[in-house]
């Protein structure tokens, strides 16, 4: 017997399933996220079968402002914005996930911790298939000065890159793209 898809909301009510079936991701710093490459491409370049993939984000909030890390998809020329967030790993809750997380790309820490909901994404980035589900959090930074910043520099390993507030009318024009699909609904 098969069990479908069911979303669940952060209150712990299950939901019809939120989807977000054409999550469109994008960019070289879609990349240092991993949507992509410890994913799919890992995969591939081992001549596995494509797995889907667990991450988790959080929706930072600054009045009508929230912290994304943008990006490109060159294939589709399309602009995308991104909460920060990432894989969970192999025994990790994803709450402890996002915790980890912020505290690698920012060297900060949040607490208020809360699980908004959980997001199935099947998306294409760089002309790839990707597939991840997605706990969205929301939480508040320790360091209350990270919010007067217009840019936070995040570490991914070696490389470094930048997050900015960005208003929810930005993202409503669509320049940029908010991803994954379906986060508005936690907005």
């Amino acid at each position: 017997m098969g069990l479908g898809w069911r979303g669940l909301r952060g209150d712990g009510a299950k939901g019809d399933g939120v989807g977000a079936q054409a999550l469109r991701p994008s960019n070289q710093r879609a990349k240092l996220f991993g949507i992509i490459r410890r994913g799919l491409q890992g995969n591939e370049a081992m001549g596995k079968k494509p797995r889907i993939r667990p991450i988790a984000i959080c929706l930072f909030r600054q009045g009508d402002r929230i912290l994304v890390c943008e990006d490109i998809d060159a294939t589709r020329q399309l602009h995308f914005g991104r909460p920060l967030g990432g894989g969970i790993d192999f025994g990790e809750t994803s709450e402890a996930a996002i915790a980890r997380e912020i505290r690698e790309e920012l060297s900060a820490e949040i607490h208020s911790i809360r699980l908004l909901g959980i997001l199935e994404s099947v998306f294409e980035y760089e002309g790839k298939p990707g597939h991840e589900i997605v706990f969205v959090y929301d939480a508040k930074f320790v360091d209350q000065s990270l919010y007067e910043r217009t840019e936070l520099v995040v570490q991914e390993g070696k490389r470094q890159f930048k997050a900015r507030w960005r208003s929810l009318d930005d993202f409503r024009r669509d320049d940029p793209h908010l991803v994954p699909e379906g986060l508005w609904q936690f907005l």
